[in-house]
């Protein structure tokens, strides 16, 4: 419909009315001479419709023959516009000045779209795509999107598929990340268990697996506790490699310090805010105003892209808006700073209560300066045990021979 609206604007649009005569045979003749009728609108006195502007006069010998009366009502369209104007060279030639300037502009790339990204930023995604030549201005034609779809995927390992496609200066940019299974050992590969904390071992369960160290030992992070060569302790050639398991619960200290300055700088807004835009063509900013606000103020930044006809223009459109603010100190309260760090304290224990248990507490709380100051110390308890593959140095990840 709108393809239709567009042909009957560029060939003009009259609009008249019929009365009299023989209106149905004048309408039929017009349908056997192929002159396109539309519109069309039966009244009380009179048939309203719409042609084509050349139509309208093939029409007229029509008429005459039926003895129909045909009245115009109006005129609309581009042959009439240009009519109207003709004398007017300067518009002329800037409509069409701006139209190359569109068809030129429309063979460089202006905007790019990025789809089905979730875990890597586009930040670099789009400096990747620079690097492989597509980026806002380059030349349309002069891109290989197969040349630029591969070098991303050297470029991004964790890329599984990506499609380049140019629409007009549009480059749409659909990738799939590659979905990377968690880190599991499998449960017939040897491998040891070490602890993951340094601190005492207070319980222990081993399920498979030599252990090396007991209860009540002492170990450091990353230590061996539990062997994955079981058996051959006498005769090593009668040993053999299992995937050890074991449950490594590890009491260790944790030291947490919290401040909270007695002093916070605030910037209170203040006075009435102002907007200053800017445009940004072909990478150079062109302010549109003469001065700033004097003083301090929050500036937040908006960067919108202009449409025409459906298409994103080459340039981008800047709006700032300034808001004055009073920057000044507040006070807390002794009481106050306290609460904020009591506050803070807590929401660490939380956090640790999901991994571990706390088995005690010590806090003390002090004023420092210009800030109060809660120092704790904790006996936090947690699982330890991490397995860990064998490392082809290791000397027990080499089976000895059979005898």
């Amino acid at each position: 419909m709108l393809f239709i609206r567009l042909l009957r604007f560029m060939k003009g649009v009259v609009v008249f009315t019929l009365s009299g005569g023989f209106t149905e045979r004048f309408l039929n003749l017009c349908m056997r001479a192929g002159i396109p009728i539309f519109n069309t609108v039966r009244r009380p006195d009179c048939i309203r419709a719409a042609t084509t502007a050349r139509s309208y006069h093939i029409m007229r010998p029509i008429a005459k023959k039926t003895g129909v009366r045909m009245r115009l009502c109006g005129k609309s369209g581009l042959p009439f516009l240009l009519h109207r104007y003709r004398r007017r060279s300067g518009l002329l030639a800037g409509i069409v000045l701006f139209a190359a300037f569109l068809g030129g502009m429309s063979q460089f790339l202006w905007n790019i779209e990025i789809e089905g990204n979730e875990n890597i930023p586009q930040v670099t995604i789009v400096e990747k795509l620079r690097e492989c030549g597509v980026r806002e201005g380059a030349y349309t034609r002069g891109i290989d999107t197969l040349e630029a779809e591969r070098r991303m995927q050297l470029l991004l390992p964790d890329i599984s598929w990506i499609a380049i496609n140019l629409r007009a200066s549009t480059a749409s940019v659909e990738i799939r990340e590659r979905s990377r299974p968690p880190e599991l050992i499998d449960d017939n590969t040897p491998c040891n268990v070490v602890s993951a904390r340094t601190g005492q071992i207070v319980e222990m369960e081993v399920y498979d697996g030599e252990p090396v160290l007991r209860v009540g030992d002492t170990v450091e992070e990353g230590q061996l506790v539990v062997n994955s060569f079981i058996g051959g302790i006498r005769n090593r050639s009668l040993g053999r490699l299992v995937h050890a398991r074991a449950k490594i619960v590890v009491e260790f200290p944790q030291d947490v310090t919290i401040r909270v300055p007695l002093e916070e700088e605030i910037r209170e807004p203040v006075g009435e805010t102002s907007v200053k835009r800017s445009i940004n063509l072909f990478g150079l900013r062109i302010p549109l105003y003469f001065t700033l606000p004097d003083g301090t103020c929050n500036v937040y930044s908006q960067t919108t892209q202009p449409f025409v006809i459906g298409l994103k223009l080459p340039l981008t459109i800047t709006r700032e808006t300034y808001e004055p603010v009073w920057v000044h100190t507040v006070f807390f309260t002794e009481d106050q700073a306290r609460e904020e760090a009591l506050s803070r304290l807590l929401s660490y224990e939380q956090d640790f209560a999901q991994m571990g248990e706390i088995v005690s507490k010590t806090a003390n709380g002090e004023f420092s300066g210009n800030e109060y100051v809660v120092r704790a110390e904790y006996i936090l308890r947690q699982d330890a045990a991490r397995e860990q593959l064998l490392h082809p140095e290791d000397p027990a990840a080499e089976i000895p021979p059979s005898p």
